[in-house]
């Protein structure tokens, strides 16, 4: 009962004040839109508002897919479709992935997994990751929308819902090994906001994927993976891991489906 009336508190507060500007700093936090001024305590405390932003997201780069695909050849198509994502998310997650990469790859003690971590420079575990990532996007997207430019829109708020339940799984069940970014969003996340973002994601992806909405569930499959892989090489998990689990789960997500047809 107490769960019960939990979610139902989640879908009211989404809708009044609190949870509309807790969206803005969610969208502040995870695009590179200007929606003006961001509160990362409130973006933290609204977590749980993560799905609609992967719809907002995903609505956006479906669109440019979906148009590109209807009147441009394929491989041009596909190419503009992966670049829209990065115009409207930015790279940070990108970034992040290769940082986590880098330090994986580099099969070191914690300690030192977190200074390679903090290192600017791109080695070759992260520069191999982002290619092998960005390649499977290109071919992924090419293969959903030479089959159905509509298929790919739906496609592509499915990969959203999916990238941001990979994070809502890494908060829910990580554990941040040091005060960061990263801490703070795991503090503000509980166990019952992680059933209210899984409800509400699936309900988001059968409306928008219909019989592929079942593909958000790619998400928690990645985010555990990430949980585990953050564990071995920092001891826990921070931002890059949850950025790197988003990233890796949209483009799974697009590569299953693209395999389903």
């Amino acid at each position: 009962m107490d769960l019960n009336r939990s979610i139902i508190i989640k879908f009211l507060v989404t809708w009044n004040g609190v949870g509309l500007l807790g969206f803005k700093d969610l969208l502040g936090f995870f695009t590179r839109l200007p929606v003006g001024d961001v509160s990362f305590e409130r973006a933290a405390e609204t977590s749980y508002l993560m799905p609609f932003v992967g719809v907002f997201i995903g609505v956006l780069f479906g669109l440019v897919g979906y148009l590109s695909f209807s009147y441009l050849s394929p491989w041009i198509a596909g190419l503009i479709t992966l670049v829209s994502i990065y115009i409207v998310t930015g790279i940070l997650h990108l970034d992040g992935l290769s940082d986590l990469m880098d330090a994986a790859f580099a099969n070191v003690p914690h300690e030192d997994a977190r200074r390679i971590m903090k290192d600017p420079n791109l080695g070759i575990g992260g520069a191999v990751s982002l290619f092998l990532l960005l390649l499977t996007g290109l071919v992924s997207i090419e293969a959903v929308g030479s089959y159905s430019p509509f298929l790919l829109f739906q496609a592509a708020v499915v990969s959203e819902l999916s990238g941001k339940l990979s994070i809502s799984t890494v908060l829910g069940f990580g554990e941040s090994p040091y005060e960061g970014s990263g801490d703070r969003f795991i503090r503000g996340f509980n166990q019952k906001d992680y059933v209210f973002v899984v409800i509400l994601s699936l309900l988001l992806g059968i409306l928008f994927g219909w019989t592929y909405g079942f593909l958000v569930f790619i998400g928690p499959l990645v985010g555990f993976f990430f949980i585990h892989l953050g564990r071995d090489t920092i001891g826990g998990v921070n931002g890059d891991v949850m950025g790197g689990s988003n990233e890796v789960a949209r483009i799974l997500t697009l590569l299953v489906l693209g395999g389903l047809l």
